[in-house]
């Protein structure tokens, strides 16, 4: 928060003149008024806590005592950027084999001289 910025009046703390911290989970963007920042810790490393809810993802050491750290991801319901990245690379494998069959069947009909059957729009 700016100098000139005070907490008690939220009418400023929301004005054009304030500062956000901009950030995104998944295709979803989000603001946060910059009075709510302390800090910004870079790959904070979390102990997980027991019962804590899904989408806290343990807690951080932080002068003044141990810290929430939320997963905005799956605060906004959408699954941990791992279980996205494997769905993808899951996907490219099974269009990288349909590709290799397509492959397959077209060299075996100009081979057999025979009629092209494979789809040939992408």
């Amino acid at each position: 928060m700016r100098q000139d910025q005070d907490a008690s009046q939220p009418d400023r703390m929301y004005s054009p003149e304030a500062d956000f911290l901009v950030f995104a989970a998944g295709e979803t963007q989000f603001a946060l008024p910059s009075f709510f920042v302390h800090s910004i810790i870079d790959k904070p490393r979390p102990t997980r806590m027991p019962m804590s809810g899904e989408a806290i993802r343990g807690v951080i050491d932080f002068p003044g005592g141990a810290i929430p750290l939320y997963d905005m991801r799956r605060k906004v319901g959408l699954p941990l950027l791992a279980e996205e990245v494997e769905g993808a690379i899951e996907l490219l494998g099974k269009r990288k084999q349909d590709h290799l069959s397509w492959i397959e069947n077209l060299k075996r009909s100009v081979a057999e001289n025979g009629k092209v059957t494979v789809e040939t729009d992408p």
